[in-house]
């Protein structure tokens, strides 16, 4: 039988880290965390499809898990919060708070994630056939919220740019910034004029905190020079509306050979959105 288009599996990817935070990567396309704390078990994003979502979920809960489990979107893009009716909604398996930005919570239920579902069917024809689109049940704003977990604080931190309800959160016990998408390796996705300045902003503000570990959900590093590298790259962007892909690379220190063709795109996106922000000058 001739495989899927898609990836299908999850599996746990270690970090050789501090084994509180583990990471669960779907292929090429995605990585989640969880994070283990003596209080609570929280999961940060749940994939694209709610069978990935439920393959997350049975490799990390354990038996006495169930009364003591958090979910966490970091943005309502598919592949972070797509499989959210596992643990939320009548026919939740493993129910518990999903905690989401306001706009999350709108994007998941509007229009928008609707027409972005149409799309994706299209693209990936089958995938989505059990999807119910499922909003976070716990709804925070700008300000974030600092999770207590006894040994371990989370704090969501409003993080801009790629998306606008975008949390990145904060350990700082480690020192670890979990981000999202806010931070990539080589380069975020931004495309408005506004999104380069709201990303850059992001990444200062992560910076501040002076991490340790850098953890971005695309881009497989923990280097904490990931968020100069992308400062540096939206910078670039910024002056040179028309920046050849070949000087990115070299600004992310990879080679145009080593680029995924999504990051092809990424970059095209962004010098439209420079483009659009110069001439409004």
């Amino acid at each position: 039988m001739e495989a899927p288009p898609y990836p299908t599996e999850v599996a746990e990817a270690p970090l050789g880290l501090d084994p509180r935070i583990r990471r669960f990567r779907c292929d090429d396309e995605v990585d989640t965390f969880v994070v283990v704390t003596e209080r609570w078990l929280v999961i940060v994003d749940t994939h694209s499809t709610p069978g990935l979502a439920l393959q997350l979920a049975e490799q990390c809960i354990g038996p006495g898990d169930a009364g003591r489990l958090l979910v966490i979107n970091t943005h309502a893009d598919y592949d972070h919060a797509w499989g959210n009716q596992i643990f939320s909604g009548p026919e939740a398996r493993y129910p518990a708070p999903v905690i989401g930005h306001a706009l999350c919570f709108e994007r998941l239920g509007g229009g928008d994630a609707v027409t972005s579902r149409a799309k994706m069917e299209k693209e990936q024809s089958g995938r989505f056939d059990d999807l119910v689109l499922t909003p976070p049940n716990i709804i925070v704003g700008d300000e974030g919220l600092t999770i207590d977990g006894g040994d371990l604080t989370l704090t969501l931190v409003h993080t801009p740019g790629h998306t606008e309800d975008h949390f990145s959160i904060w350990i700082p016990e480690l020192r670890i910034v979990l981000a999202g998408d806010a931070a990539e390796q080589p380069w975020p996705h931004v495309d408005t004029p506004e999104g380069i300045a709201q990303a850059r902003a992001s990444l200062v503000r992560l910076q501040e905190l002076d991490p340790l570990r850098v953890l971005p959900c695309h881009g497989d590093t923990t280097e904490p020079a990931l968020l100069d590298r992308n400062i540096a790259y939206l910078d670039a962007v910024a002056t040179d509306p028309a920046l050849p892909i070949e000087d990115a690379a070299r600004i992310a220190g990879v080679t145009v050979t080593d680029l995924d063709p999504i990051y092809h795109e990424f970059h095209a996106d962004a010098l439209a959105a420079s483009a659009s922000l110069s001439h409004g000058r």
